[in-house]
């Protein structure tokens, strides 16, 4: 978990436990024993959620309040979504420290 200090907490259809914290969102799933944590880069307010500021509706959208407004999102997209992207390496180099380098003679 990204972080302790736990504002709202709500259970999904699915079972999980999803948290709003200090640093963002936190989604806990008891069968993998695993927290997923999601924050700025995700598109996620990590300030200003407000204590106990939680609720759903019946599509199954969660929405924690915050100093912002809401912030609403569907766990089944969420969890869907949650890849890790391909690295592709385009390049490689060395540097060696000039007091490092040998002098080839010619």
């Amino acid at each position: 978990m990204e972080n302790a200090h736990i504002r709202a907490i709500m259970e999904d259809a699915s079972g999980r436990i999803w948290c709003s914290t200090n640093k963002g969102i936190s989604c806990y799933i008891a069968v993998k024993n695993s927290f997923y944590n999601y924050g700025r880069w995700d598109g996620v307010p990590i300030v200003g959620f407000m204590s106990g500021s939680v609720t759903h509706d019946y599509d199954g959208n969660i929405y924690f309040g915050s100093l912002n407004g809401l912030c609403r999102f569907n766990p089944e997209m969420v969890l869907a979504k949650r890849e890790a992207p391909s690295a592709i390496m385009t390049g490689l180099r060395i540097f060696v420290p000039i007091s490092e380098r040998k002098v080839r003679k010619r």
